[in-house]
């Protein structure tokens, strides 16, 4: 019947067209040449507008290759993932921007594109100069994660920039687009014009024809869709009953271990509430994810008012869900032990603090973890630090369930622990993480100390910044003290380090404007009762009042000023020590004393002997005061610092002997001239029998080794006779003299009518 229709129905097109056709083809040539407009604006909308979206989708995805490829990088130390990875992503990336710069010339925002690229390029390049120290055990790992974060900054601003240019290219195709549209009005128009002049049962019957034929293709198509789609249909009646189900959804069920008849289980359980936002709003679809079981599903819910139906299309997408779950992972925690990082651990105190919840912040830290590092591998060391988190998350775990540990450093750890009474939460709960430390054995026999320091919010600090602070503070003080289990940040605490920075900064000013001072402790020979030297001591005069060494030399040790202050102390020594030489007191010898880290400097000797060269002062004149510590600390290196500077003609002491290592067995290896008796023997000594034992016992040993002995803080004349009987050869203290500044020094001298 269908074809018998078509038949007459082309019977009668043919009669139309030939009644028509003279005038159609005037018509035609107008047509004509609006259709060659319209074909040359749609070939430059399709072959250069259009492709370039699939441009943008591509650097897109080849940005995020080249993020992908240097956090495993970072995480396997496969330098591969560089090699190969990394550098092929951005091969690939450099080809699409330059058909992009084809495209757009010199746009901003694609100048904007490369210039950040560029900047991903050289971070990536320092990334993977810093990870190769790794074989060394040099690499930075801060340095290391923020070039990756400040890599994946880069390459995430590329974004607006991508943005601007698809708005460029949308203003370029809705251009091309109103072009368009306004040559096909004229098409219509001639159409239009064409059609009226035709028989108008002809155009009719004509346009019934196409628009059926168009009709039953279009169903035919339609038809084959949901049986040839790979993505399950579902289709449901207004009950929700389930009333048709494709091929692909009876395959996902089996696959899933069902039947065709189960096809419900697809369903979520938050269906109703999506349909009712459908059925209250304008749109008659809505897209949104869910789970079963193990398939995590896109889908397009769609309701057809004509049909009276619901159609579900579903889209598997659990392999984007699982790689967006594991980036989210790895995105806030640590890649070792697995704990939240530090960007999941400053959220949880940000928004524990806006809702102005109390808790206790603690921040733990492996103490001595550069020697740690130097005693093992990194994988062995990885391996303890693991098990430090471990014991750590179970003795938070057992001593309150509410606890939570953060991994936020390689060497620091932090817990939050909410509504507690702070301080004996925290005396609890370090008793017990120091009492599974000292039951763990590590691998490699590790030997494991923790530093802590605890705040309580928001008495402690009313801001995410402040508190963590001031628990670093306290970390910090519980650090420097070697039998401290913990510090509890308080206000005098805060004092304390607040003192402190601000001592460290005027130090560093006085430093440069070379303010401090040098004062010459005179020593005295029993032997041949004259004056024979000097030790110099550092004074600093600040705002009428002086600083007591006793509290800027252990923060210069700390901070590392104490290299350039040695420096300064050793350099000023030997001009002063020149100049009085010069004054005519040959003989004269100035002791400096040496911290351990300018001594284990390994340009030391170096150094003493460019600045003896500096000032022309013979080596003989120059004593060098190193403590017991310094001298049993690394033996092998320090014979041989010490036999260098023996070399060069410089005295050598050793200072507060007695109250340092005491390995005496080991001392006639080391090329000493002088044992300095240390004071808290001598203070009370006249008074006191088991310090006069430990003096004799000293003196005797120097005798038997041949050392000069100087009793350091002699201040009575019991002292001196002691002293001198027990065969002492020096002293230095107030007996003596006070320190001097450098003008009361040389009166000093003069006042004396020889020096040894």
């Amino acid at each position: 019947m269908i074809d018998v229709t078509a038949g007459k129905m082309v019977f009668r097109i043919k009669l139309v067209f030939t009644f028509i056709l003279i005038f159609g083809i005037a018509i035609a040539s107008g047509i004509f040449l609006f259709g060659e407009r319209i074909s040359q604006s749609t070939s430059a909308l399709v072959h250069q507008d259009v492709p370039i979206y699939q441009q943008f989708q591509n650097l897109r995805n080849q940005l995020t290759e080249q993020e992908r490829y240097l956090y495993l990088y970072y995480a396997s130390f496969n330098q591969g993932h560089y090699t190969n990875g990394f550098q092929a992503a951005q091969l690939e990336t450099r080809v699409t921007l330059e058909k992009l710069q084809d495209h757009f010339g010199n746009q901003p925002a694609l100048v904007a594109i490369l210039e950040n690229q560029q900047r991903v390029l050289v971070l990536a390049a320092e990334f993977d100069k810093n990870m190769q120290l790794r074989e060394l055990n040099q690499t930075d790992w801060d340095l290391a994660r923020t070039q990756l974060s400040d890599s994946t900054l880069s390459m995430r601003t590329i974004a607006p920039h991508i943005a601007e240019l698809t708005e460029i290219v949308n203003g370029q195709v809705v251009a091309s687009q109103k072009k368009i549209d306004e040559q096909l009005f004229w098409v219509n128009s001639f159409v239009i014009l064409y059609a009226l002049v035709s028989l108008v049962i002809a155009f009719l019957v004509a346009r019934s024809i196409r628009a059926y034929l168009d009709s039953n293709a279009l169903n035919q198509r339609l038809s084959l869709f949901p049986k040839r789609t790979p993505n399950p249909i579902i289709s449901l009646d207004r009950t929700n009953k389930v009333t048709y189900v494709n091929p692909a959804t009876r395959r996902l069920l089996a696959r899933l271990g069902r039947s065709a008849e189960d096809s419900s289980i697809l369903l979520t359980e938050e269906l109703l509430q999506f349909q009712s936002e459908i059925l209250r709003s304008d749109k008659h679809f809505s897209q949104f994810e869910y789970k079963v079981e193990q398939v995590t599903f896109m889908c397009e819910l769609h309701w057809l008012p004509d049909q009276n139906q619901w159609d579900l299309h579903l889209t598997d997408v659990s392999a984007q869900a699982l790689a967006e779950a594991k980036l989210n992972f790895q995105a806030y925690h640590h890649p070792e032990t697995c704990l939240a990082n530090q960007y999941k651990f400053r959220e949880v105190l940000e928004s524990a603090s806006s809702t102005g919840s109390q808790f206790t912040l603690g921040i733990i830290e492996i103490r001595s973890f550069n020697q740690l590092l130097s005693a093992g591998t990194f994988e062995e060391i990885q391996q303890v630090v693991k098990e430090i988190a471990a014991v750590l998350d179970k003795a938070c775990h057992d001593q309150q369930s509410s606890i939570e540990l953060y991994h936020i450093g390689d060497k620091n750890f932090a817990v939050r622990i909410p509504d507690s009474d702070c301080q004996p939460t925290v005396n609890s709960l370090v008793k017990l993480i120091l009492q599974r430390i000292r039951m763990t054995s590590f691998s490699g026999e590790a030997q494991i100390e923790l530093d802590f320091g605890f705040a309580c919010f928001p008495q402690h600090g009313d801001s995410i910044d402040n508190i963590i602070h001031h628990t670093r503070i306290a970390l910090d003080a519980s650090a420097s003290e070697e039998h401290s289990d913990f510090k509890l940040f308080s206000d005098k605490l805060g004092e304390l380090i607040s003192r402190q920075q601000s001592l460290l900064h005027l130090m560093r000013i006085a430093l440069q404007e070379e303010v401090f001072q040098l004062y010459f402790q005179p020593q005295y020979s029993l032997v041949s009762d004259a004056l024979i030297g000097a030790e110099v001591l550092i004074r600093w005069h600040h705002e009428d009042q002086w600083i007591s060494p006793a509290e800027f030399i252990p923060l210069a040790e700390r901070s590392g000023l104490i290299m350039p202050l040695g420096d300064w102390i050793l350099d000023t020594a030997c001009a002063k020590a020149k100049e009085l030489i010069d004054m005519g007191y040959p003989d004269l010898v100035i002791a400096v004393n040496i911290s351990p880290k300018q001594f284990a400097h390994p340009n030391f000797v170096e150094n003493v002997e460019n600045v003896l060269m500096k000032h022309g002062l013979p080596a003989r004149n120059l004593e060098l005061e190193i403590t017991e510590g310094v001298i049993f600390n690394n033996e092998v290196e320090t014979i041989q610092s010490l036999h260098e500077l023996k070399n060069l003609g410089v005295q050598l002491a050793i200072d507060d002997f007695g109250t340092g290592y005491s390995s005496l067995s080991y001392l006639k290896q080391f090329p000493i001239d002088k044992l300095k008796i240390d004071q808290s023997f001598v203070r009370q000594m006249h008074n006191n029998k088991e310090d006069q034992s430990i003096v004799r016992t000293i003196i005797d040993l120097g005798v038997n080794l041949r050392l000069t002995l100087i009793a350091e803080g002699v201040e009575e004349k019991e002292q001196v006779g002691l002293l001198k009987e027990m065969g002492c050869n020096e002293i230095q203290g107030y007996f003596y003299s006070k320190p001097l500044d450098e003008g009361y020094f040389a009166y000093f001298l003069q006042s004396k009518k020889s020096v040894a």
